[in-house]
């Protein structure tokens, strides 16, 4: 919850795409502008270090007005579906049998063809066209 916890401050949440922080990262994703999606994670591997200075340049390239969009972006998906009272909301409706209520999180899938690394298509699709393939193919 580290990734989600730094979005809902306004921070950008780097992180590897590995385990919880992939998904978290995922998530934040779907809401970002197209030229920010490729920011939140990087692969594991000999280029993670470079990989993690490239968004970090990225980030500091970006205008400050630009910065503030995705910085709101990360902010409300943040807020809505993992704040207290988004949490709350889904406990109650789960318990309820309220199913089709639930937040709906992405299914991995594959990657940007620019970066590798798995991201959301189903929710990716409109703001990153480039991620096409599935989690399998990769």
């Amino acid at each position: 919850m580290v990734a989600a916890e730094a979005a809902a401050a306004g921070v950008l949440p780097i992180v590897a795409a590995h385990s919880g922080l992939d998904e978290v990262a995922a998530t934040l994703e779907a809401g970002l502008p197209p030229e920010a999606c490729d920011l939140l994670r990087f692969e594991i591997g000999p280029q993670a270090v470079g990989d993690l200075a490239d968004r970090l340049v990225d980030w500091l390239a970006m205008t400050p007005e630009r910065r503030d969009v995705v910085r709101a972006s990360l902010v409300a998906t943040a807020r809505r579906l993992f704040g207290w009272d988004g949490v709350a909301e889904g406990v109650v409706a789960a318990a309820q049998g309220r199913h089709d209520e639930l937040a709906r999180f992405p299914a991995r899938s594959r990657a940007c063809s620019a970066t590798g690394f798995p991201v959301a298509s189903p929710y990716q699709a409109p703001t990153c066209p480039r991620y096409t393939l599935t989690w399998d193919e990769r």
